[in-house]
């Protein structure tokens, strides 16, 4: 029953239910948004290859490094490491331990953290036998999802799920001190649900993705944003020097728009090449949001949302970039792949199927690999790997 547990709690936090017993096939080629066609580039239809390798049970996020590509394995509480390109690929690299339910990892030079949703802990193991070398407990970090780290600074999201709803969002900091954990302290988080930590080098700072709360509406069998997002903003120099309360630079408010209820729910932040813009895919609509990295600038909100593709209720669930500006976006509910121009703000081909099955098999991560020029796409229903050239 531990799958199952783990399975039903991460869709309950992600938003994403209800369409499982339908057929997947993608919406016609017609869905794509108006768009300016001089101003945004001309991409061939990419080549698909469904089904490229299976993983472990519910896969969750899928990390790239250059010579590895680690996914975590949410069903059976493992990590598994695909050495690039063609494998092989070890599906229980990493053993978390029994009733841990992984979420997300960080990777140092030398180590791999993991968070551990449903055990309200994170393990720290070795990059290169997948040893445990050591697992916070106490004090219990509440449900944490994202991770990120730099310089043996670690900063966990903890979203604080309790069932159904959410208690106050925490960021919980730690020191990497040999091969140990180190707890700091936590902070509040400025809105509910925070889901992912992104480091921003060129700024030295950590950015806190908070998605707010949704519910379940059952006349559309869709998930609806009920409080708005926010990014918070770490700054590394006051976490370096131990100045946990001065640490909180600034938080950047996402609030709900009153003329798209759907409108929201950000999932994580994904810096465009250069560094000084961030997207925000969401998990409630087919939307991207942009925000200014430098001025922290909201430039496109849930009042003005980038729309990747035309329809309600389909959730936004993975986004990578290329270094030429190209973005990957996945619909959950659609099986489906959409090309994103950041040039010019604006889908421009697509949607293209990811998926095999009858049923849905649910695109929920994705990872750009430059150097083999691919996409990485976990299929978290089915446990599957669909690779994109």
């Amino acid at each position: 029953m531990m799958i199952v547990r783990v399975v039903l709690v991460v869709w309950a936090v992600l938003g994403f239910w209800g369409c499982a017993d339908e057929a997947t096939e993608p919406q016609p080629e017609g869905s794509l948004p108006p768009f300016d066609e001089a101003a945004c580039a001309s991409l061939e239809a990419p080549t698909v290859q469904t089904r490229a390798f299976a993983t472990g049970p519910t896969n969750n996020t899928v990390t790239v490094d250059g010579q590895h590509a680690w996914i975590v394995h949410s069903g059976n509480n493992t990590v598994g490491r695909l050495t690039l390109p063609d494998g092989p690929y070890e599906a229980a690299f990493v053993d978390v331990g029994n009733d841990r339910g992984p979420w997300d990892l960080a990777l140092t030079d030398e180590a791999l953290v993991v968070t551990h949703f449903v055990s309200d802990s994170i393990s720290l193991h070795d990059r290169t036998t997948g040893q445990r070398l050591a697992e916070h407990v106490e004090p219990p970090i509440p449900a944490p999802t994202g991770v990120a780290q730099a310089e043996g600074v670690v900063v966990v999201a903890a979203s604080n799920f309790v069932g159904p709803g959410f208690g106050a969002g925490q960021v919980h900091v730690l020191r990497i001190e040999g091969q140990g954990l180190r707890h700091v302290g936590s902070l509040q988080t400025s809105a509910l649900n925070p889901l992912d930590v992104v480091y921003d080098p060129a700024r030295r700072r950590f950015l806190v993705v908070c998605a707010g709360e949704v519910a379940f509406e059952p006349a559309t069998e869709a998930f609806k944003p009920v409080s708005g997002g926010a990014v918070d903003v770490l700054g590394l120099d006051a976490l370096l020097g131990g100045a946990l309360e001065g640490a909180l630079e600034t938080s950047v408010a996402l609030p709900l728009s009153a003329e798209l209820p759907f409108a929201g729910n950000p999932r994580t932040l994904v810096m465009a090449p250069g560094g000084d813009v961030g997207y925000l895919p969401s998990g409630s609509a087919p939307h991207l949001y942009k925000l200014d990295l430098e001025t922290l600038e909201v430039l496109r909100g849930p009042d003005d949302p980038i729309v990747v593709y035309l329809g309600d209720g389909n959730q936004l669930t993975g986004f990578a970039l290329r270094p030429d500006g190209v973005g990957y976006v996945t619909a959950f509910n659609q099986d489906a792949l959409y090309l994103f121009d950041s040039q010019c703000d604006a889908s421009v081909a697509g949607p293209f199927g990811l998926g095999d099955a009858a049923l849905l098999e649910g695109p929920l991560d994705v990872a750009y690999d430059p150097a083999t020029q691919r996409a990485l796409v976990l299929m978290s229903v089915s446990s599957f790997v669909t690779v994109v050239r």
